[in-house]
């Protein structure tokens, strides 16, 4: 269907009481198409809706208006483009919300004229080369949401973690769906093994002498963007297990979050950024640990996942 709107001029005496629309058809002009509620008079225009028109198709319209006396010429031919379906949604992104939750952003890929009524969200199930299985992803409040700008979002739910899951988003208007728009996101993993700070991974604390048996311990993680350590845990070895480590007051595990780095060249290919991951450095000083002896001590780190 299209739209055309028709503005008129009144003649002294004699007003505009209606108007006739003609489309360009297979080279001759005939009457247009028109739903039942056209032509209709509106804020001093003529509207006109044109129904049963091919899709996503450019045609030719002409109008004229009528009055008691007869009808006007015809106006100047007009390029009319009906809607189709929608187009294939864009620039999607991704980002993790808690375990087994991540957020699906898009834009619809919907045309001007074609406002889209609303998107879907697809989960695959069953990989196949020729015959993939789909199901409908499960979305936090059921559905995708439309935001400002012409973009949509929606939560989808209940994906097993450290998992590759792939996603396709269509758009839905009157005419039909648009092609989908297929992507595989990774969701939330545990965090990977902690790794000792290059050179100097123990330090001797400034007030040893005052706390005896204290050593700084000093490591990093590689943490998952969207899926940040929340805290590490540090035992050391004894002669059966391994325990607990204690710590001095105010300096169990944490996040430095303004190091320095010393040692910046033999650092710097410890730090290179992976894509979608980023380096981070904690601290703790270890107590209770007998001067002179050489213990073993190791760490690991825990997120929302495990």
């Amino acid at each position: 269907r299209a739209e055309v709107e028709v503005e008129t001029t009144d003649s002294p005496g004699a007003p505009v009481t209606g108007v006739e629309v003609e489309i360009r058809s297979d080279g001759a002009w005939g009457p247009a198409p028109l739903d039942n509620m056209s032509p209709r008079h509106v804020d001093g225009r003529w509207v006109c809706n044109l129904a049963g028109l091919k899709e996503d198709t450019t045609f030719q319209v002409r109008v004229r208006s009528r009055n008691a006396v007869g009808a006007s010429p015809w106006s100047q031919q007009v390029a009319v483009t009906t809607f189709g379906k929608p187009g294939k949604p864009t620039d999607f992104m991704w980002r993790h919300e808690r375990p087994g939750e991540v957020l699906l952003q898009w834009c619809a890929g919907g045309q001007e004229d074609a406002t889209v009524g609303s998107c879907q969200v697809m989960r695959l199930m069953k990989p196949s080369v020729g015959s993939p299985y789909w199901e409908p992803a499960e979305l936090l409040g059921g559905t995708a949401r439309r935001q400002r700008g012409g973009r949509w979002h929606a939560i989808a739910v209940g994906l097993p973690p450290d998992s590759h899951v792939t996603f396709a988003v269509f758009s839905v208007n009157a005419s039909g769906d648009s092609p989908w728009l297929r992507a595989e996101i990774q969701t939330m993993k545990l965090p990977q093994m902690p790794m000792p700070c290059p050179h100097s991974p123990v330090h001797k604390p400034r007030e040893s002498d005052d706390k005896p048996g204290a050593t700084i311990l000093k490591w990093m993680i590689l943490e998952q963007e969207g899926a940040e350590v929340t805290s590490c845990q540090v035992q050391v070895s004894g002669v059966i297990w391994w325990g607990d480590a204690a710590y001095v007051e105010g300096c169990e595990p944490r996040r430095v979050e303004d190091h320095t780095w010393r040692d910046e060249v033999v650092l710097a290919p410890f730090l290179d950024k992976v894509d979608g991951w980023i380096w981070r450095m904690w601290q703790a000083t270890i107590a209770d640990l007998a001067p002179g002896v050489e213990h073993t001590v190791r760490m690991r780190a825990l997120n929302a996942v495990g």
